[in-house]
């Protein structure tokens, strides 16, 4: 038994220099893990128009109108690299604060507070998962494109006659996006843009991210 128990393990010694010959090289400072940041703001949105189309059809007259996006928004996503170009995340955002401002000559109490939450833009904050590609284009730049789910809670506060209501809902939506980074060392930055479907509503997002790989 020791000799047989001697021989399984020369063979064994013999043998894991060749099959570590077999496998392909690790790339010189390849880490699968990193964290990202990105930090911007949504600069182009239809849920205004959406917004008043379904208040029209619901038998409104609309007056005014006022939708701003202007605060600052950001993501932060954890990542995990199964090879140079395929990865998963992990993340949350917050889209930042959110004005809309909407005046009817028609319509009042419970209804028009229901009807003006669903109609306006649903942004807030909550956990994203994506898909990651990334391709090197050179030695120091690389693009990715990635898909992914959100899960969304959104508040909206709608005042109506000096009285504030306040309406919380929670929804699963959708995004993809695409970047280009200059790879330096283990650190990654560079330009980052995604769309999201929220309800039907396309959004436009664009920000600039700050990577560490690990």
């Amino acid at each position: 038994m020791k000799l047989l128990l001697s021989t399984i393990a020369l063979s064994l010694l013999v043998a894991t220099p060749a099959l570590a010959a077999k496998k392909a090289p690790k790339k010189k400072n390849y880490y699968p893990w990193f964290v990202q940041l990105s930090v911007g703001q949504v600069v182009s949105s239809n849920a205004e128009e959406r917004a008043v189309e379904h208040l029209t059809a619901a038998g409104h007259e609309i007056a005014t109108v006022d939708f701003k996006q202007d605060s600052t928004g950001y993501i932060f996503e954890l990542g995990y690299e199964f090879n140079e170009n395929w990865a998963v995340t992990a993340g949350y955002l917050d889209f930042g604060d959110t004005t809309f401002d909407v005046t009817s000559l028609t319509g009042h109490g419970v209804e028009l507070i229901d009807e003006i939450a669903q109609s306006a833009p649903r942004y807030g904050d909550g956990n994203t998962f994506s898909l990651v590609y990334s391709l090197d284009l050179t030695s120091a730049v690389s693009a990715s494109v990635d898909a992914g789910i959100l899960y969304l809670e959104s508040t909206s506060e709608v005042e109506l006659e000096f009285v504030t209501y306040e309406i919380t809902d929670h929804s699963m939506q959708y995004f993809m996006s695409a970047g280009l980074d200059y790879k330096f060392n283990d650190y990654r930055v560079g330009l980052h843009a995604r769309h999201y479907e929220i309800d039907k509503v396309g959004t436009n997002w664009v920000g600039v991210r700050l990577g560490y790989h690990f």
